[in-house]
C-alpha cells in the first residue's frame, strides 16, 4: 500500500521547470506509475483485480517514459503532446479506478475498515475535474477554478490513498507494521 501512495505523489503533484520554451517534470508520472506497478505487483495475491491490470500498466509506463523523454529533449510536437498527454490521463485515471476498486475488493474479502467509500468518491470528483478540465480549460476564468480545485483534489485523493494504506497497514501488521498472527481467537 506504500507504493500506492508515493505513486500517488508522483501522479498527482506535478513540479515542473521551464528551460528553452520546454517544461521538465521534476516529479516525473513514470515514477508514479511504476511504483503503482510495484504495488499491483504486491499486492496482486489480495485481488485478482491487480493482477489484470499489470500489463496495462505496463503500456502506461511506457507511454510516460516516452513523453518525459520527448519533452525532455524537446522534440515532441504540440499537438502530438496533446494527444499523448489525453491518452495517458485516460490510462492513468483508469489505473487509479482499478486500484481504488482493489481497496474495495479487499476491504470486502477480508472483512477490514478500510475507508474505500471516501477514497472512491474522492476519484470520481477527481475524474470529474480531469474531465471538466479538457472540456472547459480553454476559458480562462474557469480554466483557474479547476486549476485550483484540482489542486484541492489532487491533495485529497492523495490523503484518501494514504488513509487507506495506513488502515490497511495496521489492520494486517499491528500499529507498528509487524506481521500480525493469523489466528483470530485466544491461543488455548
Amino acid at each position: 500500500m506504500r507504493k500506492f501512495f508515493v505513486g500517488s505523489l508522483f501522479l498527482f503533484l506535478d513540479i515542473s521547470v521551464q528551460s528553452n520554451g520546454h517544461a521538465i517534470s521534476l516529479l516525473p508520472d513514470f515514477v508514479g506509475v511504476l511504483f503503482i506497478l510495484l504495488g499491483f505487483i504486491e499486492l496482486s495475491g489480495e485481488t485478482p483485480r491487480y493482477e489484470r491490470q499489470k500489463p496495462l500498466t505496463v503500456v502506461t509506463l511506457v507511454l510516460s517514459v516516452a513523453i518525459w523523454v520527448l519533452q525532455l529533449l524537446g522534440v515532441l510536437s504540440q499537438w502530438l503532446s496533446i494527444g499523448m498527454e489525453v491518452i495517458f490521463t485516460v490510462l492513468a485515471l483508469y489505473l487509479i479506478y482499478q486500484m481504488v476498486k482493489g481497496f474495495v475488493d479487499i476491504e470486502e474479502a477480508r472483512g477490514l475498515s478500510l475507508d474505500t467509500g471516501k477514497t472512491l468518491i474522492t476519484w470520481k470528483l477527481f475524474a470529474a475535474l480531469q474531465v471538466a478540465g479538457v472540456v472547459f480549460g480553454w476559458v480562462p476564468v474557469l480554466n483557474i477554478i479547476l486549476i485550483v480545485a484540482l489542486l484541492v483534489v489532487s491533495i485529497m485523493m492523495i490523503a484518501a490513498i494514504y488513509r487507506t494504506g495506513t488502515a490497511y497497514l495496521t489492520a494486517t501488521r499491528g500499529p507498528r507494521g509487524g506481521k500480525l498472527p493469523e489466528h483470530n481467537g485466544p491461543e488455548l
